[in-house]
């Protein structure tokens, strides 16, 4: 999804959860790079410089799978948009919908709504003791 196409607050989380979903995917990726490396070649008797072939399949092979990981998910994956514009784009009286029949984006600029009200009525209260 591309930042033209995200123009909703339940677009956006849907982006935001994919994200977290592929990052939860290359981090097991990883895990895996790093037992098979680390644990898998324990039993060889190879050596490379001086360093057994276990100690950089444990250490290097992750750091490398990390960063291709990581490569993957900025190209393919992440979306750069800004959530406080997209929150902001929700209709200021949206919360006061009363047809009783709402889409996703309705219920989610509602909560941002309701949200809203009540950091404006915290301030309010804070200027009145005088904090």
């Amino acid at each position: 999804m591309s930042q033209s196409e995200i123009r909703t607050y339940a677009q956006a989380m849907r982006q935001a959860n994919k994200e977290a979903r592929a990052t939860v995917a290359a981090l097991a990726c990883i895990i895996v790079v790093w037992l098979v490396g680390g644990f898998g070649l324990a039993g060889t008797d190879i050596w490379v410089f001086h360093t057994p072939l276990w100690v950089v399949g444990g250490c290097v092979a992750p750091w490398i799978a990390a960063v291709v990981a990581a490569v993957v998910l900025s190209r393919r994956v992440f979306a750069d948009f800004d959530l406080d514009e997209v929150a902001g784009s929700c209709p200021v009286g949206s919360a006061d919908a009363s047809d009783g029949v709402r889409g996703a984006d309705d219920a989610a600029c509602n909560g941002i709504a309701a949200r809203r009200a009540e950091a404006g009525s915290n301030a309010a209260s804070a200027n009145e003791s005088g904090e």
